[in-house]
């Protein structure tokens, strides 16, 4: 999406439109003007500076410090759409950050605040879903697992329609993890994973297991095909969408329900409910879960 143009630039070849101080070259490239067609960042005086034209062309000025950036076609964001696209542009360490999924001719169109793993097979994942023993009730109704609750520090669900957002143009695979409570972590991987919008229910879409998971495939191949979650709106306890069960309110949490299934991250610990079966078999056995996606 960005091209470096190198530190070494004329110049009297670029028209200056502003000058101001920003932490950070993401920061700089968020304020980038759409009407501009390239910009420049100083990492050592943390300035940035945004330009009408910029030309290539011509003897070339060394400047300490600058690095200049111009966008291929003014039609490409600027703006990160996902952690990938933050682990791309430097930022190698997990903590939150600011994505902008929606597009900018969508009256929905707004900044979102995620937490980014930046170290687990090689980085760049967004996280949907973390939980942590004692902390967060999913027991939310349809509005709040929309919206998303919790905090990013701890224990969260992003929201319906984030994630509805960040998959609904780009294949992603999806990672999931469980910690037991004897600190084995176990995880499982998707290679195809979207959940589409409110419309639709937010009906999940959930193809090509791993092989190799430690957790082995219990939301799609499941060998009960009545338990096959692919293609499954979700349910909280306040609005059902599964027609063989009403798992959303008799365990009060927000997932989707196939005849309930044989995996739910959201499950109450307390409880002996399936979190993924078989190889874990109800939610006493947990200590942790992990959604995460990042593009193919």
């Amino acid at each position: 999406m960005i091209t470096d143009l190198s530190n070494r630039v004329l110049k009297t070849n670029l028209t200056e439109v502003s000058q101001f101080s920003s932490k950070s070259l993401l920061e700089c490239g968020m304020r980038f003007d759409r009407l501009s067609t390239c910009f420049g960042y100083n990492t050592q005086t943390q300035v940035c500076r945004v330009f009408k034209t910029c030309s290539r062309n011509g003897p070339m000025e060394y400047e300490e410090g600058w690095i200049y950036y111009s966008l291929d076609k003014l039609s490409e964001k600027v703006e990160p759409e996902n952690c990938q696209d933050i682990f791309e542009r430097g930022y190698t360490t997990s903590g939150i950050y600011t994505i902008y999924p929606w597009d900018e001719s969508d009256k929905d169109f707004r900044a979102v605040d995620v937490f980014c793993d930046m170290e687990t097979l090689d980085g760049g994942w967004t996280v949907l879903q973390r939980r942590n023993r004692g902390s967060t009730s999913f027991n939310q109704t349809w509005n709040k697992y929309k919206i998303g609750f919790g905090s990013l520090n701890e224990t969260f669900w992003i929201g319906n329609d984030v994630i509805h957002q960040l998959t609904r143009q780009e294949n992603v695979t999806l990672y999931v993890a469980i910690t037991l409570v004897n600190g084995t972590t176990l995880h499982q991987m998707y290679r195809r994973f979207s959940v589409a919008d409110e419309a639709d229910k937010f009906r999940l879409f959930l193809q090509e297991p791993e092989p190799n998971g430690t957790l082995g495939d219990s939301m799609v191949n499941t060998g009960y095909s009545y338990h096959n979650l692919h293609g499954m709106p979700f349910s909280t306890y306040d609005q059902n969408n599964d027609p063989k069960s009403r798992c959303g309110s008799s365990r009060g949490i927000g997932w989707w329900f196939n005849s309930c299934g044989m995996a739910n991250l959201n499950v109450p610990w307390e409880t002996e409910y399936f979190a993924w079966y078989p190889v874990v078999p109800d939610g006493t056995d947990v200590r942790g879960t992990l959604m995460m996606i990042r593009p193919n």
